[in-house]
């Protein structure tokens, strides 16, 4: 056969071979992602930053984890990996398990409440076949911790952290999440019984400070770690809210308001008081007092005599400034007489002091 002609041949039956490859390759991982892994047989999906449990005939057998960076020492530790060491997977994030029905996706309860972006609480009961490796913020409810002088308080934390040994986490206790959390609240309950409402409300931050403080001292946050696989990220706890009872509440605002009005008085008081010292002054600089009570009466007699008095009597016109706070010129006569009545009154007094010294 010609060379050129047997080329021909040989690259023709290549291409088929590497063409039927690709495609019984393309068809199979195409069955994968659509039939086999959605519904955990041989193969499963595991999202990034996550982990999955296979067991074999109920036994654990291994934890497949998918999370850029990392992974899993011989103790299911997760671990910080070495980026030249990972082996990249031809299937991505679909991984195999094994032969069903022998090799299953193990799935465990898990019950735990969680912010949204805006704020409001929402509380989870659910079967998971996934462990979260990722920092989240989990919320803790502790209901009628009462404080130093036994006030009640209800009280929201949150807490960051993070699951780092998925098998400690499922198969050490019931719920890990639960007994985390319940220990983190008894404690807080312990601390609010030795402090008072007004400097948890006050000083939010120091006295989250001084919870993870209280709980590295007491050995909870290695507890935690190498029981139950949580880690609780350092300085990751947050007083969300701090409620006292109703009561409470309607008392404070009770108070608060009094203390406003108290101030308001006092406020009220001294403008007052000030005023009346600027017409006593006024009234002793006016000089002759008998006087003054003439000219007062003199003009409450008439509209007439009442403007021209103020004008031609000299320090009449300071004695009204004084009363009114304005100039003379811009009161109206229902003023004037209304300030001549004060006047002749705080006169009356002035006499009767420099009667009786």
């Amino acid at each position: 056969m010609d060379p050129v002609a047997l080329g021909i041949v040989i690259l023709i039956v290549v291409g088929l071979f590497l063409a039927a490859r690709f495609s019984a390759a393309y068809i199979f991982q195409y069955i994968v992602y659509t039939f086999f892994a959605p519904r955990n047989l041989f193969w499963t999906f595991v999202t990034e930053g996550t982990a999955k449990i296979a067991v074999h005939g109920g036994k654990f057998h291994k934890i497949i984890m998918e999370w850029k960076g990392y992974d899993l020492d011989g103790a299911w530790n997760v671990v910080k990996a070495d980026e030249a060491q990972v082996k990249r997977r031809l299937f991505g994030g679909a991984r195999y398990i094994g032969l069903p029905p022998f090799f299953k996706i193990y799935a465990y309860r898990l019950r735990w409440s969680s912010p949204r972006e805006d704020g409001t609480v929402v509380a989870h009961d659910e079967v998971l076949s996934h462990v979260l490796l990722k920092d989240h913020i989990y919320t803790i409810h502790i209901r009628g911790a009462e404080d130093k002088q036994r006030i009640p308080l209800d009280i929201d934390l949150l807490i960051t952290a993070r699951i780092v040994n998925p098998y400690k986490f499922v198969f050490n206790v019931q719920d890990a999440f639960e007994v985390v959390l319940n220990r983190i609240a008894a404690l807080f309950r312990d601390y609010a019984g030795e402090t008072t409402y007004e400097f948890l409300i006050s000083n939010k931050g120091d006295a989250a400070k001084i919870i993870w403080k209280k709980l590295r001292a007491k050995g909870l946050i290695q507890e935690f770690r190498e029981n139950y696989g949580v880690e609780i990220i350092e300085q990751g706890i947050e007083i969300r809210e701090i409620a006292p009872p109703q009561e409470y509440q309607r008392a404070a605002t009770r108070k608060y308001l009094a203390e406003r009005e108290r101030e308001e008085t006092e406020i009220r008081a001294d403008a007052e008081r000030r005023r009346l010292e600027a017409v006593y002054k006024a009234i002793e600089q006016f000089g002759d007092i008998g006087k003054l009570v003439r000219t007062l009466e003199a003009v409450e007699k008439s509209s007439l005599a009442a403007s021209l008095t103020v004008q031609a009597v000299p320090g009449l016109s300071d004695v009204l400034r004084g009363v009114l706070g304005k100039p003379a010129d811009d009161v109206t006569i229902a003023e004037l007489r209304q300030a001549l009545d004060e006047i002749k009154n705080i006169v009356r007094n002035l006499q009767q002091s420099q009667q009786n010294p």
